[in-house]
């Protein structure tokens, strides 16, 4: 486990943006060696946050402590419910992410947690590292501009705004027909213009499981 979780945690300096056009699982998996974001082609949306209303007339969304009315939400001209897990429970969901994570699964991977994030107006998310062995991001509508850290400019990004480090970034503008791996160890913050609903999956594996779940709850960013 130890050599596993040190392998792990050793970024590619020299890592870029890599693409891949046909979503084949060995290509993935040929790929994810480099440990370098992956930019993967993947269609499959028809979910808006009309139809997420229509589809459960009076639904409440349990966000944390607080209950919200979807009927009254949507009559907002900007809100944000942020990584739900039970959004992804109650659409009926689990399927589609289930078949996005057969694109990276193997025999020792464990800890899938699947959430959905719903925006409406201009909003920009917090500097976040990933701790997740799997990370996944795609927007089921509309686009996200995304900006990716690589680890080595960690020391360079902490503490300042966030506008004044996208210049060592890789910035691109991630659409309902991309799907993007983000290496662990690598930081992102993303800003929201309109309507977009986001899915997100975390995994990791069975040696990485325990000490991701350990760093998370007991280290802030």
């Amino acid at each position: 486990m130890i050599k596993y979780v040190h392998e792990m945690l050793q970024y590619n300096p020299k890592a870029s943006l890599l693409m891949i056009d046909i979503p084949m699982k060995g290509k993935i998996h040929n790929e994810l060696i480099h440990k370098s974001p992956l930019l993967i082609n993947y269609t499959r949306n028809d979910l808006t946050i009309e139809t997420m209303n229509y589809r459960i007339p009076g639904y409440i969304i349990n966000d944390g402590k607080k209950l919200i009315s979807f009927d009254e939400v949507i009559k907002y001209d900007s809100f944000i419910v942020q990584k739900n897990s039970k959004l992804v429970i109650d659409y009926l969901l689990e399927k589609r992410y289930s078949d996005i994570m057969k694109l990276f699964s193997d025999y020792i991977t464990c800890g899938q947690s699947n959430y959905l994030s719903l925006y409406r107006g201009d909003h920009i998310s917090p500097l976040t590292k990933n701790k997740n062995e799997t990370l996944l991001l795609q927007p089921i509508q509309g686009s996200i501009i995304i900006y990716l850290f690589n680890p080595k400019h960690e020391k360079d990004i902490i503490g300042l705004q966030l506008k004044s480090i996208k210049k060592w970034s890789i910035k691109l503008e991630l659409n309902e027909d991309n799907l993007l791996y983000i290496p662990p160890e690598w930081s992102y913050f993303y800003e929201v213009k309109n309507d977009v609903i986001l899915s997100h999956i975390e995994c990791d594996s069975y040696p990485s499981v325990l000490f991701n779940y350990l760093r998370k709850i007991n280290i802030k960013y």
